[in-house]
């Protein structure tokens, strides 16, 4: 038996695909076993469902002796945006010889959406024939253009503010395959590499973010980050000062390059910046709702510090 997969990703189709599905694998079952031909009867269908987290649909389309199992599932988590994750799977029973072809499509929280081909027949060219339909038929389905390019970039900004790191790679490589000059996809490639502790190939993707969009504060905020964790301190106050250049009042940075001072020891200048990220808070009434990227209450704290080290350095 050649047991073989097959994946494209991105798959672009609707949530609940099923009729697609279902059309292909008639299509190649009949190349499996002439005989195959499970008529349209839905029988053994089951749900299940809990409120606010899944629902569930499973049945079969045939009869007792050949059919296809459907299953689709749809999962809801409120910080994914609802409808998080949604899966259809449909296998083919009763082909000759044991021989069995199913086909999944899913999408789940931040990654895209993929179709996969699962095969096991006893005729490796029959497999191959299927796989290039398969490679074919879906790859052209998944063809972007300017508005997918964009749905991926900011599925990528959503992955990145939600510390999905997997799946902010997978739609920043997306858009750069077509896109390779993309800046904003490179940015949140960078800082996914980051936050994964890729610092070398982070540093790298940064300063060609920086290279296609000079006035990229967020770049500038990111790599200074990537300096800070790899002890080099003074380049990433250079870098925070260059983000300050092109946005004056960008709190995260205020706050990262006030830190970088108290870190070196020149605290004066960490206390000027903390006063300054305290100035430019985006949440200065503490919200506890607030989800943006706030340091109000460590830049009082870093105040509160070093006016009581240097209070007393001065008595």
């Amino acid at each position: 038996m050649i047991s073989e997969t097959s994946i494209v990703q991105p798959y672009k189709s609707d949530d609940g695909d099923i009729d697609t599905l279902l059309k292909f694998l008639r299509t190649v079952t009949k190349i499996i076993d002439n005989s195959f031909n499970p008529p349209d009867s839905k029988f053994d269908k089951h749900s299940d469902s809990a409120d606010y987290d899944f629902v569930e649909e499973k049945y079969k389309l045939g009869n007792q002796s050949i059919f296809f199992s459907i299953m689709h599932r749809m999962e809801f988590e409120a910080k994914y945006g609802g409808h998080a994750v949604d899966i259809v799977i449909i296998q083919s029973h009763g082909l000759s010889e044991n021989q069995s072809i199913s086909i999944e499509v899913s999408r789940r929280y931040s990654t895209p959406r993929f179709a996969k081909l699962s095969i096991s027949v006893v005729d490796e060219n029959i497999s191959k024939k299927i796989i290039e339909m398969f490679q074919k038929e879906f790859d052209a389905r998944s063809q972007l253009d300017e508005t997918d390019i964009k749905r991926h970039v900011t599925s990528a900004l959503v992955a990145v503010r939600r510390g999905a790191w997997s799946g902010a790679e997978s739609h920043a490589k997306i858009v750069l395959d077509n896109d390779p000059n993309n800046a904003e996809a490179l940015l949140y490639l960078g800082i996914a590499r980051a936050a994964q502790g890729d610092l070398t190939n982070a540093e790298k993707i940064l300063k060609e973010v920086l290279e296609k969009d000079p006035s990229n504060y967020d770049a500038y905020y990111n790599l200074g980050l990537v300096y800070k964790n790899s002890d080099r301190l003074e380049e990433s106050v250079i870098l925070y000062q260059k983000g300050l250049e092109v946005n004056p009042d960008n709190h995260a940075i205020q706050f990262q390059l006030a830190r970088a001072y108290e870190e070196i020891g020149n605290k004066e200048k960490a206390l000027f910046y903390y006063r300054e990220a305290l100035r430019t808070s985006p949440n200065p009434d503490g919200a506890f709702h607030y989800t943006g990227m706030d340091f109000t209450t460590h830049s009082k704290d870093g105040i509160a510090r070093l006016e009581k080290e240097l209070n007393g350095n001065d008595s």
